[in-house]
């Protein structure tokens, strides 16, 4: 599916990653900052930033496949002409498609309300479900630059964050299995 999307990126225009970069971080902003502190960490940057829509369609990481795709979707209208509303609907903004299935799991949240918690779970969990940037011993959790919380553990910044949203365990549950299951976070 996706080596036509692969083909139109890297015959496109040469402000065409310039134009990616900034829709991604002006529409996905969360996801933006934490892809790019990923791919620090992983020493990735330099090849990211080269070609940024190749370097996510080659590597499908699900937090932001679907971002690069709608983009070279929106960038050559023409040759998606023939989509059908189902695949339409598989293609719905990021944080949509989290809400729909925070709904699904019987959230009961509206969905301003929904992003906010769900921005504050990313805020406490990051770290520790990524593997980087945790604590040598328990303790308070310290704050990055950024606002992510650096914990002890994942189970640290779990309960971190149900005590500062006052939300229960079956409520976090949802939050993060709303987006573990369509952006597999763990």
């Amino acid at each position: 599916m996706s080596e036509k999307y692969m083909i139109l990126a890297i015959t496109a225009s040469d402000n065409f990653n310039e134009k990616f970069l900034t829709y991604f971080e002006k529409n996905n902003k969360i996801v933006y900052d934490n892809y790019i502190k990923l791919n620090e960490n992983n020493n990735t940057l330099d090849d990211f930033k080269s070609n940024p829509v190749v370097f996510i369609l080659a590597n499908e990481p699900r937090c932001c496949f679907y971002i690069a795709k709608n983009f070279v979707e929106l960038e050559f209208p023409l040759e998606f002409n023939n989509t059908n509303e189902k695949e339409k609907e598989k293609e719905k903004d990021y944080e949509e498609l989290m809400y729909q299935e925070y709904k699904r799991l019987k959230g009961r949240k509206q969905k301003k309300s929904y992003l906010k918690y769900n921005e504050i779970f990313v805020k406490h969990t990051f770290n520790g479900y990524m593997g980087q940037g945790v604590l040598d011993e328990p303790g308070e959790p310290e704050i990055e630059e950024n606002g992510n919380f650096v914990y002890y553990s994942t189970e640290d910044s779990i309960n971190g964050f149900m005590k500062a949203t006052k939300q229960n365990r079956a409520e976090t549950n949802r939050i993060f299995h709303s987006i573990d299951n369509i952006s597999g976070y763990t």
